[in-house]
């Protein structure tokens, strides 16, 4: 219990917050990347609108190496497989044949692909790191800090809750399997080995990774600009004079800065992380499509096996369906709250007791020409 307080009680930045879904996209292949603690001690407390050193780095081990390597080979095996043919054979309509060959053949050649190349986005992924620090800093010279360890625990509860999903639908697949193996016809036996279940259940695992990741960055972003406009409203839009000039032009600067610092960590993490949300988008689309055939071919012409396929995609469907729709809505909130600082701007030129000063200086700060 003791370790477990110390745990918690030292997670006092973004990269300690992170250090959960950096460990899970490391694993499946993503980072060949281990975040590492800079020994030195930075400046806790650094001048407004100064960085301060970065508190981690982004080391190559051999291990994590290994980690993409293997994916890299596990996930192109497929080509050389026998099982992949028998899907020619399978007791469905050509359509859905081809679909699912397609689908296969899709998954492996773009999913290395993307793992390659956020791989290779060492220097992006630093980037939004130094910018999000940055900007936490920020927040603290505003008293609107972020609080790391409530994050943190998000971060695992994401990162469990996507295991205990996943989990269920890989138990309720083998449920259909047993209750529907003695009923089947024989050619699925030779498309549904061990072999394939387990490499279509290990790109299931490593979309959903990607997916995880993804939700916990805009998690992240989202309660950042949430900070900031709870500030804006606090300070800016109150009925008293007690903000004079200087106080505005500080704030102001500090508002500004913080506010494009973390505009631009969000375009650096969608130009990094966005083609894993395209690729489980794609995936998600096709499932969708495997599942509007087979219940069409069940209501048009009912048996085992097609209802056997039928339960098979719909369960897949919902799998991605608990990952691209919190996606969805983050990413509105997301969008909506970094463009809701205009709306506040505008309301505190309006409603708030300024002097013609200061709201000169708002002004500007609204017409994107202010120059800390």
């Amino acid at each position: 219990m003791t370790f477990l307080l110390k745990y918690w009680y030292n997670i006092e930045n973004v990269s300690q917050t992170i250090q959960p879904l950096c460990r899970c996209m490391k694993w499946f292949g993503f980072m060949p990347f281990t975040l590492v603690l800079r020994s030195e001690t930075p400046p806790t407390t650094p001048a407004l609108g100064e960085p301060r050193p970065l508190l981690v780095d982004l080391v190559m081990h051999p291990g994590d190496v290994l980690f993409l390597i293997g994916w890299q080979l596990y996930i192109g095996h497929m080509y050389f497989t026998d099982w992949i043919y028998a899907t020619l054979e399978m007791p469905v309509s050509k359509i859905m044949i081809c679909f699912t060959i397609t689908l296969y053949f899709v998954q492996a050649a773009v999913l290395c692909s993307v793992q390659l190349l956020v791989a290779f986005s060492k220097a992006k992924i630093m980037r939004t790191l130094r910018l999000l620090e940055f900007t936490d800093d920020l927040l603290e010279h505003l008293s609107a800090g972020v609080n790391h360890r409530q994050q943190h625990l998000g971060s695992v509860l994401l990162i469990l809750g996507s295991i205990i999903c996943t989990t269920i639908t890989f138990v309720t697949q083998w449920v259909l399997t047993k209750l529907f193996m003695d009923h089947i016809s024989d050619l699925w036996l030779k498309f549904y080995n061990p072999m394939a279940v387990w490499y279509a259940d290990a790109l299931f695992s490593v979309q959903v990774c990607s997916l995880v990741t993804f939700i916990g960055g805009l998690l992240a972003f989202r309660s950042r600009y949430r900070k900031l406009n709870e500030f804006v409203c606090t300070h800016f839009n109150q009925q008293t004079e007690s903000l004079n000039d200087e106080v505005v032009h500080r704030y102001l600067k500090c508002v500004a800065v913080c506010h494009d610092a973390l505009t631009d960590a969000v375009e650096l993490f969608c130009n990094t992380f966005s083609s894993l949300v395209v690729f489980a988008c794609f995936t998600y689309m096709l499932f969708n499509i495997f599942s509007m055939f087979a219940i069409g071919a069940l209501m048009s012409r009912p048996s085992i096996n097609v209802l056997f396929v039928t339960l098979f995609y719909c369960v897949s469907d919902c799998l991605f369906s608990l990952h691209i729709i919190p996606i969805m809505k983050l990413g509105s909130d997301v969008r909506t709250e970094g463009t809701r600082m205009a709306v506040l701007v505008h309301r505190t030129i309006n409603e708030t007791p300024l002097s013609v000063n200061a709201i000169e200086q708002v002004n500007v700060f609204s017409g994107n020409k202010y120059v800390p």
